[in-house]
């Protein structure tokens, strides 16, 4: 576990936040939901996500696992919106080019 520096302060990030978060979208995409929003939709549901998620101190790609990235067309590290990111982590390119 990384700290997160907030504040001047290092923090750690919070997990239980992230996964409540990340079984919500899972349960949109179990309920068809997710399946069923537009492209606006879903780029505004992420933004909410991060927002959000930021405030209560959570891991990004501990929201957006690599199948939710897939589907929302968002990169779980960076949260940019992208055509493809890695099935394996839901990670772009530009941010595995970046280290």
């Amino acid at each position: 576990m990384d700290p997160m520096i907030f504040g001047g302060v290092k923090i750690m990030s919070n997990h239980s936040g992230s996964s409540v978060l990340d079984e919500i979208v899972h349960g949109l995409v179990d309920k068809v939901l997710l399946n069923q929003m537009s492209a606006a939709q879903k780029k505004s549901l992420c933004r909410v996500l991060w927002r959000n998620g930021i405030k209560c101190n959570c891991n990004s790609s501990e929201i957006l696992d690599a199948e939710l990235a897939r589907l929302l067309k968002t990169c779980a590290r960076c949260g940019d919106e992208c055509e493809e990111v890695s099935a394996d982590d839901g990670i772009c390119a530009a941010c595995k080019g970046s280290g």
